[in-house]
C-alpha cells in the first residue's frame, strides 16, 4: 500500500505565504525610499561630505605644493609622494583599532567626534597655508587620513543597526556609490581652489565649511551601541606590536 505523508503547515505556509527559498519576503527598498529616511540620510551626508572634504583637501595640498611651495621640480615631487603615503598611511597602521573603537562604543558618538576632529585637521592646513609649510601641511593630511580611517569601520556597522533587512541593498549601494561621486566632487573642487585668486583662502574656506556641516550631519545620526550581551574587545589597535602585525 502506498503510504501518504502528511505534513504539518507551517505557520508562513498557514498565513498563505511562500515557503522560504532563501529570498526575503520583503520587496527591496528603492533607493530614493532608503536616501530620505531618517534613518540613514544623516549617515550617507555625513559620509559624503567627509569624503569630499578629505579629497578637496588633499587634491588643493598636492597642487599647491608643486607648483608654489616647492623650491623645484624634485622636491615638489617629493612632497607629494610624501602626502599621499601618510594620507594612506592610517589605513594600514590603524585599522584594527579602528574596528575595536566601533565594537566598543556608540558609533554615531564616534563619528561627531572624528567630525571635530576633521575641523581641527582642516585647522591644522589652513595654518601650514599661512606660512607656507609643506610640513604642517603633511601633518594635515595625515590627520585627515587618520580620522577617515578611524571612520570607516562604524559608517558600516550602522547599517544594519539603522535599516531594515530590505533597505540594506539600496544603503549600501548608496553609501558605495555616494563615496565615489564625493571622491570625484572633491577631486574637481580640489583643483578648482588652486585656480582662485587666492587658493589659501579658498581653501581654507571650503575645508572648515565642509566639516562643519558634516559636523551638524552627524549630529542627526540615531543612537549605534554596541549590540547588548556581546563582548567588546580591547584596546589595544595602536599598540607597536598590534601595528606591526597589521603591516
Amino acid at each position: 500500500m502506498t503510504e501518504v505523508m502528511h505534513t504539518q503547515p507551517t505557520r508562513d505556509n498557514a498565513a498563505g505565504e511562500q515557503p522560504h527559498d532563501g529570498r526575503s519576503k520583503h520587496p527591496t527598498a528603492s533607493l530614493g525610499q532608503v536616501l530620505v529616511t531618517r534613518r540613514f540620510w544623516p549617515l550617507f551626508v555625513t559620509q559624503f561630505l567627509g569624503a569630499v572634504n578629505d579629497n578637496l583637501f588633499k587634491q588643493a595640498i598636492t597642487l599647491l605644493i608643486l607648483y608654489r611651495l616647492a623650491t623645484d621640480e624634485a622636491i615638489g615631487g617629493l612632497f607629494v609622494v610624501a602626502g599621499t603615503a601618510l594620507f594612506i598611511l592610517p589605513y594600514l597602521m590603524f585599522s584594527v583599532l579602528a574596528g575595536q573603537l566601533a565594537d566598543r562604543f556608540d558609533k554615531a558618538k564616534i563619528t561627531r567626534v572624528l567630525k571635530v576632529t576633521e575641523i581641527g585637521a582642516a585647522l591644522i592646513g589652513i595654518l601650514g597655508l599661512v606660512t607656507a609649510s609643506p610640513f604642517i601641511l603633511l601633518l594635515a593630511l595625515f590627520l585627515f587620513g587618520l580620522q577617515s580611517t578611524l571612520f570607516s569601520p562604524s559608517k558600516y556597522a550602522m547599517l544594519p543597526q539603522h535599516l531594515r533587512q530590505e533597505e540594506l541593498l539600496a544603503g549600501n549601494a548608496l553609501l558605495e556609490s555616494g563615496g565615489v561621486l564625493a571622491i570625484i566632487a572633491g577631486l574637481i573642487g580640489g583643483g578648482l581652489m588652486f585656480l582662485t585668486p587666492s587658493p589659501t583662502l579658498a581653501i581654507g574656506i571650503a575645508t572648515i565649511t565642509i566639516g562643519v556641516a558634516g559636523l551638524v550631519a552627524s549630529l542627526f545620526i540615531p543612537a549605534s551601541p554596541p549590540p547588548y550581551g556581546v563582548t567588546t574587545p580591547a584596546l589595544d589597535g595602536w599598540k607597536p606590536q598590534a601595528i606591526w602585525e597589521q603591516l
